[in-house]
């Protein structure tokens, strides 16, 4: 009886494919050595050897936008270095404080924009525009980007303080 049903069930023509002999050959077993992977040196970071860290704020997106980027790069260029040479951090992404943030990245200098005296955490008085070094690492605060982008007297003081951090000591 099931079998006067199967041709309504099925339409399509089926083949039936004899089982060949099958041969079982011993598995193989590939041994993997162990490579050891070094552990990252705390004197430098792998991307950051300048422990040179950029600060800022940025509520609207997780990134620089394209014109606050180009400048960056160019700020960077007038001291001989490339976006890829510091670490970017954008404060606003992270759930850490600052100092923790800035621990973690093993930092020697800290450039901040547009970021305010309490974010920092810091128990120094800090004074825009002017290198100061706390706790070994010179810290250089300025106006956001934005503001930067703006106004080319603040753009001047920063040129000043950036000869200060880095051409004038080298």
């Amino acid at each position: 009886m099931l079998t006067d049903a199967l041709p309504l069930l099925l339409t399509e023509t089926i083949y039936v494919i004899p089982e060949t002999e099958k041969t079982t050959a011993p598995p193989v077993v590939v041994s993997i050595p162990d490579i050891p992977t070094p552990a990252p040196s705390k004197s430098e970071h792998p991307r950051n050897r300048n422990r040179l860290v950029v600060i800022y704020n940025n509520i609207k997106t997780v990134y620089l936008n394209p014109e606050e980027e180009a400048l960056l790069a160019k700020i960077l260029g007038a001291v001989k270095l490339r976006l890829e040479d510091v670490d970017l951090v954008n404060v606003n992404n992270h759930r850490d404080t600052l100092i923790e943030i800035l621990r973690d990245k093993m930092a020697n200098q800290i450039i901040s924009f547009g970021i305010e005296l309490r974010d920092l955490d810091i128990q120094v008085p800090l004074e825009a525009y002017r290198v100061q070094r706390v706790e070994g690492i010179d810290i250089l605060l300025a106006d956001s980007l934005f503001e930067l982008q703006l106004n080319t007297d603040k753009k001047k003081m920063l040129w000043q303080a950036l000869q200060g951090m880095f051409l004038l000591r080298r």
